[in-house]
């Protein structure tokens, strides 16, 4: 559209439900998750005067060759991203050969992402702030259980339900203080933990956001969702947040989108004389 702002907002939403790798159980919840995300960034975003594309991928094998096809994508030409939203709904392991917990892909290789190669491939899309939401496991070998010949995966798989030697990781470019301060991470569970796929940290996200019609300052946001899971009856899981606090880099950030609206303003300008 004809003087239309080149600066746009990013999300990407991965799904795993369905792995080909006997090890890791059908998740039937992550197909509602996805539906769920995408309402509630539409929702914001129709009152907001910011632009996002949204793109999803379903049963993905290997995350890193999708993100590199999602960024190259033709709609993302010439634009200037100001906020990238990466969300995984499914199975997540720790993986003791690197020393990280790890997103897990669908095919039957289980091809694996650390969250450290993750955040490094997400710096290449060098946007002002990037925001993830990981609701999946984050297991260790405290909750190992035989899944197989591979010991130095540790099971940190979603549950159906609640009642069902290492190298050091390659950190590259998150190394640096100043990216560690774009990220703000919101995870399903604490580390060590296990998470539920009955009662998802996206589906309670659709809650307390209202589908995405009311916004929560972002500092707000893992206090909003362990409120909304006690109230529930839902002890046995609990998110936790990660990011770095340096003034007020996160303070006046809102989610699902925006920021208070003199943030807003002074990024866009930022962002239009790069």
């Amino acid at each position: 559209m004809e003087g239309e702002s080149n600066i746009i907002d990013v999300a990407l939403i991965f799904l795993n439900s369905e792995y080909s790798n006997h090890r890791y159980p059908y998740l039937k919840g992550v197909k509602a998750d996805g539906d769920m995300m995408e309402e509630m960034l539409r929702n914001a975003y129709s009152k907001s005067p910011k632009r996002i594309e949204i793109m999803r991928a379903v049963n993905t094998n290997n995350i890193q060759a999708k993100l590199k096809e999602f960024k190259e994508s033709p709609k993302l030409q010439g634009m200037t991203i100001d906020r990238l939203d990466f969300h995984f709904s499914g199975h997540g392991v720790h993986n003791g050969k690197v020393g990280d917990n790890c997103l897990v892909g669908s095919g039957f290789t289980a091809t694996l992402i650390s969250e450290a190669e993750l955040k490094n491939l997400l710096l290449e899309w060098k946007s002002r702030v990037i925001t993830m939401t990981i609701d999946c496991c984050r297991g260790t070998e405290i909750l190992r259980v035989d899944i197989g010949k591979d010991s130095s995966l540790g099971v940190g798989w979603r549950t159906l339900s609640h009642s069902t030697a290492r190298q050091a990781v390659d950190l590259g470019s998150v190394r640096k203080n100043s990216n560690f301060e774009q990220f703000f991470t919101l995870y399903a569970t604490e580390n060590k933990h296990i998470s539920s796929d009955e009662n998802s940290l996206t589906k309670e996200l659709w809650k307390v956001t209202n589908k995405g019609n009311e916004v929560i300052p972002i500092l707000d946001l893992c206090r909003a969702v362990n409120d909304s899971w006690r109230k529930g009856g839902i002890d046995y899981q609990t998110s936790q947040s990660n990011k770095v606090e340096i003034g007020d880099n996160w303070k006046t950030c809102l989610w699902p989108v925006g920021e208070h609206q003199h943030k807003y303003e002074q990024s866009k300008e930022d962002l239009e004389s790069q």
